[in-house]
């Protein structure tokens, strides 16, 4: 079997390179604070309030995460926050699947309409249902 190739122009291999050296920034300005924050984490407290700026921790301090890890509160934190967000996701994801079936293949009345309805909730931001949720939920107790 023939395969075809193509030869790039020299403008073509021009702005596929502008377009990687972007996509490269990019990539390393959306990573950074994630790696700095890892790293501070093995920093000690006068390195990561220091006026200068260093990446590598020097030295390397290990004793924090099993610091974290023996205190009571976090282990709880952890397993609240597993018995609440294992249940939404399969929940919600069990529902999420069976309504994009449903929207997708099947025909009925009111669709597009119920659709819409479904992607403007969608769109409300958290921020603006956030103190009427609260409200709601403090007078449930």
């Amino acid at each position: 079997m023939a395969m075809l190739t193509t030869k790039k122009t020299k403008k073509e291999k021009t702005i596929d390179t502008i377009v990687v050296i972007l996509l490269t920034l990019g990539a390393v300005t959306m990573v950074f604070p994630l790696m700095y924050m890892v790293l501070s984490s093995f920093m000690t407290k006068n390195q990561i309030l220091s006026a200068e700026f260093t990446l590598i921790p020097n030295p390397w301090k290990f004793g924090k995460y099993s610091e974290v890890l023996a205190k009571p509160e976090f282990i709880r934190g952890v397993r609240n926050t597993l018995m609440v967000a294992v249940p939404v996701l399969v929940v919600g994801g069990f529902a999420s699947s069976l309504a994009a079936f449903s929207f997708s293949k099947l025909r009925f009345r009111g669709k597009n309409g119920i659709f819409l309805g479904l992607l403007a909730t969608m769109m409300i931001p958290f921020a603006v249902v956030m103190i009427p949720q609260y409200v709601m939920f403090t007078k449930m107790g």
